[in-house]
């Protein structure tokens, strides 16, 4: 498990309150939760949603490869 570290305003309970908080929101484990909520000033709300910014950004990007590897204009449509 990631340490705590120093300069949190925090206490240890707090911090493992919204670390589970954010692994059941967000279904990731708790050293992954407490990168990003320290990444975030320990702010649930923008913690998550930069996540979920990260898994968007992902599948975008995953989509995108696919798409130079299967573009459009080489894909027969069959009409019935």
């Amino acid at each position: 498990m990631t340490s705590i570290p120093a300069e949190c305003p925090l206490t240890n309970t707090e911090i493992l309150a919204l670390c589970k908080e954010f692994t059941s929101i967000t279904n990731t484990d708790t050293d992954l939760s407490m990168i990003i909520l320290q990444q975030n000033q320990w702010n649930l709300e923008h913690a998550v949603n930069a996540y979920l910014d990260l898994v968007i950004d992902k599948s975008k990007s995953s989509i995108n490869k696919l798409d130079d590897q299967y573009p459009t204009s080489s894909v027969t449509y069959f009409l019935f």
